[in-house]
């Protein structure tokens, strides 16, 4: 009897999973409706992919070509001015830096500095043509510097003189005896470049 009893009362196999597996199953069915209706109620709008704007080679040489046009167009006309104020400006400053310098010189040979003085009257000489005219010192030559002032119809004589004051300058500045010659070197010099300003005014 007792077996018998135990026989009736024990569980069939396989009918526990069986129920297992009909819960997960609906469990698994109840879960995607819910995600679903909270997708629907939520309202959001589906976003949408932009598209991007691909420009081919063509185009962008196009492109370049127009905004370097643009640039140049907007900068150029003020680069020439600042250029043109710049010459200007040095050229109306040449003569104040040339007596500037003299005056250096003179103070030179107010110490007896010989070396000094033909120093500083060089570079009156040499920096006053490269300020007025807008030509680089390493450019400037002694027939550069006759034919600049031959075009702005500068007598021939000033131009002579100019250049003999530059090659005596250039010579005394190591000749032992060329103390002598100092205060009329410097004299000359000052009173040539007061007659190019007037003369080149003129022109």
């Amino acid at each position: 009897m007792t077996q018998m009893k135990n026989k009736g009362s024990g569980t069939k196999p396989g009918s526990r999973s069986g129920q297992d597996a009909a819960t997960g199953r609906s469990g698994s069915g109840s879960r995607s409706r819910r995600s679903g209706l909270e997708a629907k109620s939520s309202g959001r709008p589906q976003t949408k992919k932009r598209k991007r704007l691909r420009f081919s080679d063509n185009q962008k040489w196009v492109a370049g070509l127009v905004l370097l046009f643009v640039a140049g167009f907007l900068v150029l006309p003020r680069y020439v001015r600042n250029m043109q104020s710049d010459r200007f400006v040095r050229g109306k400053r040449a003569n104040k830096v040339a007596l500037r310098r003299f005056r250096a010189a003179e103070a030179s040979m107010a110490r007896g500095d010989k070396h000094g003085f033909h120093d500083e009257m060089l570079k009156a000489l040499w920096g006053y043509m490269s300020d007025k005219f807008d030509i680089p010192t390493a450019d400037l030559s002694k027939d550069r510097i006759r034919e600049e002032l031959f075009e702005r119809s500068v007598p021939e004589s000033q131009s002579i003189e100019y250049v003999r004051i530059i090659s005596e300058c250039e010579e005394a500045q190591y000749s032992p005896a060329s103390s002598a010659r100092m205060g009329e070197l410097y004299r000359e010099g000052v009173a040539l470049i007061s007659e190019l300003e007037s003369a080149i005014k003129r022109t």
